[in-house]
């Protein structure tokens, strides 16, 4: 599945967003003179470049990681992350403040994105950030250095405790690297290096924890889709589903509009069977695992994990069905499907349904999901007239 299956307008307009920010910063900087006509050209060709790159190194990490537990939510993220970089780095720059920022944004990047996006939007910093200080050539390949090292200390940067000491540790070695550079270079006395490079460790280490700080707080408001929104037509999962197979498509609404129905008489959460039921078709698929292919889509599409979790029961066939409204749903779709293939003109259409419900009961199927007997004959007599309209 490709990203543009997956994004929606909003997403096209977030990664509208970022190059429109990168050649904001650019024109900002030579509006205050700080870099040269010709470098404004080389940064602006160079940004393009690599915006170019970092849309494949989003499309890499999604096709073959699964960290997009909501992929509109990690959009909003980059977005931010991409917005937050300029409006710290073009002011150090117009106030020539000698402090560079690129290991610790490229830490933040790298422990907050996957790690191939990370990586892009961090040598995007990387590159502006050289233009604009001038780095020579011993500058520009330490802090290239600084950057991957950044890149690959961070993937165990998640982990609370080791993210602690990685910090001090790695910000130890920038300071001792820059305190270097600078003094072999002459560009300034001793103690001047050492209090800049003080202060340079200390912004950074402050940068590092308010960041992870932020993205802390700003995944607890990853607030699930609304119903109307991941059952709209114009839904990209919606889309692939109805382009993948327009018979299994009917199918996914009849079985959400039954479930549903169901749900509101014996009392369940009718937009969770609405939506669950819809998505429950998406385990019809011919990968080598469809379940865990059908899961995966639903969380890089942004599904709420109860809808996930529904779907990740599919016919109890990897784990049981633990929910009222999973057992509703398995319930309605065996019937949906197998009914029209087992109807006889001999047998009325009410005993094949009747004898259908009574072997999903027997079966066991369906008995750690809480549905008690009650609900299960309410159901049985709804269905049984339902189906008969069909």
């Amino acid at each position: 599945m490709r990203i543009k299956d997956s994004i929606n307008r909003g997403d096209k307009f977030k990664f509208a967003v970022i190059p429109v920010l990168g050649l904001a910063a650019i024109i900002v900087s030579a509006i205050y003179n700080i870099i040269s006509l010709q470098e404004t050209v080389l940064l602006a060709i160079c940004m393009a470049l690599s915006f170019t790159v970092f849309l494949f190194a989003f499309e890499y990490d999604y096709l073959t990681q699964d960290p997009f537990n909501n992929i509109h939510y990690e959009i909003s993220k980059l977005v931010i992350l991409f917005a937050v970089m300029f409006v710290i780095a073009v002011p150090l720059a117009i106030f020539k403040i000698p402090c560079t920022l690129c290991t610790a944004v490229t830490i933040l990047f790298a422990s907050s994105l996957p790690f191939y996006t990370g990586m892009e939007l961090s040598i995007i910093l990387f590159i502006y950030t050289a233009v604009l200080y001038r780095y020579n050539t011993y500058e520009t390949v330490i802090y290239l250095t600084l950057v991957l090292a950044g890149l690959l200390f961070a993937k165990s940067v998640k982990n609370e405790k080791n993210r602690q000491v990685l910090i001090f540790v790695i910000f130890g070695i920038i300071f001792v690297m820059l305190y270097l550079l600078q003094y072999v270079n002459g560009r300034a006395t001793d103690y001047k290096l050492l209090i800049n490079n003080c202060i340079v460790a200390i912004i950074n280490i402050i940068i590092m924890q308010v960041g992870h700080l932020l993205m802390k707080k700003f995944g607890k408001h990853d607030i699930p889709l609304a119903a109307e929104t991941i059952l709209s037509e114009s839904f990209p999962l919606v889309l692939l589903m109805k382009n993948s197979s327009l018979i299994k498509y009917n199918h996914a609404r009849k079985v959400a509009l039954l479930s549903s129905r169901v749900a509101r008489l014996i009392d369940l959460d009718v937009e969770l069977c609405m939506t669950a039921g819809f998505y429950y078709a998406l385990c019809d698929n011919d990968e080598d695992d469809p379940i865990d292919f059908a899961c995966t889509l639903g969380r890089k599409n942004a599904l709420p994990p109860q809808i996930i979790n529904i779907i990740s029961a599919y016919k109890a066939i990897k784990k049981p069905i633990k929910t009222r409204e999973g057992a509703v749903i398995e319930i309605v779709d065996e019937l949906l499907t197998k009914v029209p293939k087992l109807e006889n003109k001999d047998i009325p259409r009410q005993i094949v349904i009747i004898s259908m419900l009574n072997d999903i009961s027997t079966s066991g199927i369906i008995d750690e999901s809480g549905l008690s007997m009650n609900s299960f004959i309410k159901m049985r007599d709804y269905l049984v007239k339902e189906m008969e309209k069909l």
